[in-house]
């Protein structure tokens, strides 16, 4: 009889207690790229057990996030709030099998000890001090409504040991766990708990995620043991860390920026991939271009996974968003900038002005917005209204009055832009100073596209109502 393959599953899991930031997408990511790179699912599932802290309108906006991103899940969603009648099926099973205890210990309680086992060099763990209360005891307290979590109770001295796709061989004892939390006082499932849980359930065959899971594996291990569920293949990820500061780890708790941010700010979402998709993980020297979705996922190895720490570097972000700029559509690149209607303004419905102004400027910017920049200084009739820079501003303070009135001459007569540099040149105006004043006089600023481009665009008469107002502004003349 033919073997039937095994269909590969990922998931991602996150719990909707903020919008979404890079670490959350990379750990997504890298497990949308390993599913598809097998030719198999990739699961979405919202952890949103925390009630107090888990909000519609985050989950909402990881949705758009996907969405936009085109990380396209299978199947349904699954929300852990939905599935309390699944969780108490498997609490019952273990209080049958006695590997579950009701704890009474207040958090207060629980951080003294912690403090105490601290100052005493030993790692913190739970000391089981409601393991073997009387059932009488118990029933006492529950009775005096005093509120309770439960515990696993994790046998004692054995070795947990799980081959991890990424890091290799782990091995664990026992007796550094402490019984831990599978269900907490509100009655809410632990992430300890409903995750490993789902996760079979749910066929997954691999869990990729954060090496600050780790320590969580071998619990969940022997949860699935103590149920008789087979547990998926792990594997474990070094953590982002800020390339600015060295923080050891970015979250939603300390400021790292939300994806949301990053789509508002103009960041394309090939750009963000493609950063996102490098960062601990190695692509060769043939494919270290901008690559599409589909690219991405058929050269992802977990082989190629660094064991070193990835830093968070905005530089390199922008160095992808160039890459994806210097590819985008003319018409893809329009969409995005006609959600400023400043920037609609000044072309005013002009389609052959702004498709050739679109052509010549998208070689120059980096982020979409540096557009509007670009129109304001090709088509500002005012060149008060300019952001001119200090430095700009001593260049035109030096800008010779006789180049200035052969430019304004020269702009009455309607002459083009290789007329106007010859006339310059025969007036002794040569070198990189000639070619530096015309693009101060023709857009305020000293780089970008090529100057007779820029000509054709800005057109004679603004470019002389330009210069007149830097003779007289700037030189009193």
């Amino acid at each position: 009889m033919k073997e039937v393959k095994k269909i590969i599953k990922s998931r991602f899991a996150p719990s909707p207690t903020g919008f979404m930031h890079i670490g959350n997408l990379r750990t997504a990511l890298f497990s949308y790229l390993f599913a598809k790179n097998q030719k198999g699912e990739f699961l979405l599932r919202i952890e949103d057990t925390d009630r107090e802290r888990s909000k519609p309108e985050y989950i909402a906006s990881l949705l758009e996030d996907f969405r936009i991103l085109g990380l396209n899940w299978d199947g349904e969603i699954v929300y852990q709030s939905q599935r309390t009648a699944i969780y108490e099926r498997f609490y019952e099973e273990l209080y049958s099998k006695n590997l579950t205890y009701r704890c009474f210990c207040s958090e207060e309680k629980l951080n003294l000890m912690r403090k105490v086992q601290l100052s005493q060099g030993l790692p913190p763990r739970y000391a089981g001090t409601c393991l073997n209360l009387p059932k009488e005891e118990v029933q006492k307290k529950l009775d005096n409504k005093e509120l309770a979590c439960w515990r696993f109770k994790v046998p004692k001295n054995i070795v947990v040991e799980f081959d991890d796709l990424i890091k290799g061989k782990q091995t664990f004892n026992s007796n550094d766990f402490g019984d831990f939390v599978i269900k907490r006082q509100d009655g809410a499932s632990s992430f300890m708990f409903c995750s490993v849980i789902d996760d079979v359930l749910q066929g997954v065959t691999h869990v990729l995620r954060g090496e600050d899971h780790v320590s969580n594996t071998p619990r969940q291990l022997l949860i699935l043991q103590a149920v008789g569920l087979k547990a998926p293949q792990y594997g474990h990820f070094s953590l982002l860390i800020n390339g600015a500061d060295g923080t050891p780890k970015l979250s939603k708790r300390n400021g790292s920026q939300s994806i949301q941010d990053l789509l508002q700010e103009g960041y394309l979402p090939q750009a963000i991939l493609n950063y996102l998709a490098r960062l601990g993980h190695v692509y060769t020297s043939q494919e270290n271009h901008l690559l599409s979705l589909e690219e991405l996922s058929l050269n992802f190895n977990l082989k190629h996974i660094s064991s070193n720490s990835a830093k968070h570097d905005i530089g390199h972000l922008k160095f992808w968003q160039k890459q994806a700029m210097l590819l985008i559509k003319e018409d893809e690149l329009l969409e995005i900038l006609q959600k400023d209607i400043n920037f609609l303004n000044i072309f005013n419905n002009n389609k052959n002005k702004l498709s050739a102004f679109l052509s010549l400027i998208k070689d120059n910017i980096v982020m979409p917005q540096e557009a509007l920049i670009w129109a304001k200084a090709f088509f500002t009739d005012n060149f008060a209204e300019l952001e001119i820079s200090d430095d700009i501003e001593n260049i035109l303070k030096t800008i010779n009055i006789n180049f200035l009135q052969i430019v304004i001459d020269n702009m009455e007569n309607k002459q083009d832009f290789p007329e106007l540099c010859n006339k310059l040149k025969k007036a002794g105006f040569i070198g990189k100073g000639l070619f530096v004043n015309l693009r101060i006089i023709f857009t305020g600023k000293t780089f970008g596209p090529e100057l007779n481009k820029i000509f054709e665009l800005v057109g004679p008469e603004r470019i002389k109502t330009r210069a007149v107002y830097i003779l007289r502004q700037y030189l009193n003349a």
